[in-house]
């Protein structure tokens, strides 16, 4: 049957009419969709025009050969052609709600395309169930594709909502949250109900923690028995090679040519078989592969510049857990600074004051507790001769290199002046040493730990000789006296015999 106006379509249709205002001058017009001279009906003072030669149309410009004459709405056109589509029924069908609801597309689905009036269609729902934005040819579930930058924006509508972005740049992929004023916002990952992770306003990145106040901010876990913060793998790492258990923290990397550069922190157990671990430190000079330059073992010895556990064969600084340090070199050992007068170093029993060693500008005062306020029960000295006599000085040669010089037999000084030497005569002692020393490979890393053992060595004595002095000033104190007694009977004896 023939019709007049719009085709019949799937979709409910509305009719467009514009409406304009002759002026007896005016003969362009501006319509409120684009069509075509032969799609639109015009009609002037109610007589219907002839197209293309009353009039022209051209996208939404309508033009006349002449000018319509002055009225109010004496111009109007209907546009017969592509009509307005909605879902929305005319109220005299249905009622719209109800109708709504119950709408189904039957039969075979191929592909529907949404055009935006331009020869580009705008969406595609293709038969796949793929959803194409400026994309004719889905190939994911949603498909967007488009010239410069293709953006999703999700938008909270609330008073304090805020959006993101997702956007393509060339191969870069941008994730930009905006909080409600569209400044910065706030990236929260969440595993179901539960937070791991967020990215905060001010860039700082938690793990675990919601309030990071660090770059990097990672909070343990709260289930029983998991503490771990922080956990990184096993193996070999950039270019340097390992047999056994490797944890790496890595700080710089040279990207020409994959070896290590600059420094890291590593947890290794070389022997494998669930050993203890040691953490070392590792760093470069002159763009070198780092090698060792400190080691915490797994008893706690903190070892420096190679040192080993062997505290005399090798060159370097030992810290033992039980408060001992070694510095072990052949030049100058320590240096010690003052930046002013006063003491250099402070000694201390018990958590007490009991000596030190001072500094000025011009000389170094060694100094021991000797205060009267910590004495008592204080008496001359007596017999001081006599037990200086009982001394028994010898100029000796030392073993180690031949070097004479005079000195005392800690024994045997300590007969007389029991405070002067440390230890017993022909003492022992046991001594931890390296049976099979540490292997090490080309870059320091350890390939072999060494096996160490227990050996009885000389626990030898040392003498104070700064002890003898108070003996050995009252000893001459006593020769004085003697003295003084022998020159007061000459001088008597002289006296008497003129």
């Amino acid at each position: 049957m023939a019709y007049i106006g719009n085709a019949p379509a799937e979709a409910y249709t509305n009719t467009v009419k514009d409406s304009f205002n002759g002026t007896g001058s005016a003969t362009a017009f501006t319509l409120s969709q684009p069509t075509l001279t032969n799609d639109v009906r015009v009609v002037v003072e109610n007589v219907v025009q002839d197209p293309a030669v009353a009039y022209n149309v051209s996208g939404t410009a309508l033009t006349f050969t002449s000018a319509p004459p002055s009225g109010t709405d004496n111009i109007y056109v209907v546009h017969l052609g592509p009509a307005v589509m909605t879902t929305v029924p005319p109220a005299e069908i249905a009622d719209a709600t109800t109708f709504a609801s119950s709408v189904s597309v039957q039969g075979a689905f191929t592909s529907l395309g949404i055009d935006d009036n331009a020869a580009a269609t705008a969406v595609t729902i293709a038969a796949s169930g793929k959803v194409g934005i400026g994309e004719n040819s889905p190939d994911a579930l949603l498909h967007v594709s488009g010239a410069g930058i293709p953006t999703i924006k999700l938008e909270d509508t609330d008073v304090a909502g805020g959006y993101a972005h997702f956007e393509v740049n060339g191969a870069a992929l941008f994730i930009e949250a905006y909080d409600e004023d569209a400044t910065a916002g706030t990236f929260v990952f969440k595993n179901a109900t539960t937070e791991a992770m967020r990215i905060s306003e001010a860039g700082r990145l938690g793990i675990g923690e919601p309030n990071a106040d660090t770059r990097l901010h990672v909070t343990g876990g709260t289930t029983a028995g998991v503490h771990d913060v922080a956990t990184f793998g096993g193996g070999s790492s950039g270019g340097a090679s390992s047999t056994g258990d490797e944890a790496r923290i890595i700080l710089t990397t040279n990207p020409t040519n994959g070896n290590l550069r600059g420094a890291w922190i590593s947890a290794e157990n070389m022997s494998g078989g669930g050993q203890a671990h040691d953490m070392l430190f590792y760093t470069n000079s002159s763009f070198a592969v780092p090698q060792e330059r400190m080691r915490i073992d797994s008893v706690g010895n903190v070892l420096m510049g190679g040192k080993t556990i062997d505290t005399v064969a090798s060159t370097g600084v030992q810290l033992t857990a039980d408060g001992k340090l070694w510095l072990s070199g052949t030049g100058n050992q320590a240096y010690l600074n003052r930046l002013g007068t006063g003491n250099l170093a402070a000694f201390f029993y018990g958590g007490s004051l009991k000596g030190s060693i001072a500094v000025s500008a011009s000389a170094t005062a060694y100094n021991t507790s000797s205060d009267y306020r910590l004495k008592e029960a204080w008496v001359p000295m007596t017999g001081a001769s006599e037990r200086v006599q009982a001394l028994k000085p010898i100029n000796f040669a030392w073993k180690v290199d031949g070097s004479r010089v005079d000195g005392f037999l800690a024994h045997e000084a300590q007969e007389v002046v029991p405070e002067c030497a440390t230890g017993t005569k022909d003492a022992m002692m046991d001594e931890e040493y390296e049976v099979t020393p540490v292997v090490l490979d080309a870059d320091g890393a350890v390939v072999t730990e060494a096996v160490m053992g227990t050996r009885s060595v000389p626990d030898y004595q040392g003498i104070d000789q700064s002890k003898i002095v108070p003996l050995l000033t009252a000893a001459l104190q006593e020769a004085l006296n003697k003295i003084d007694d022998l020159e007061t009977r000459l001088a008597a004896v002289e006296g008497s015999n003129p």
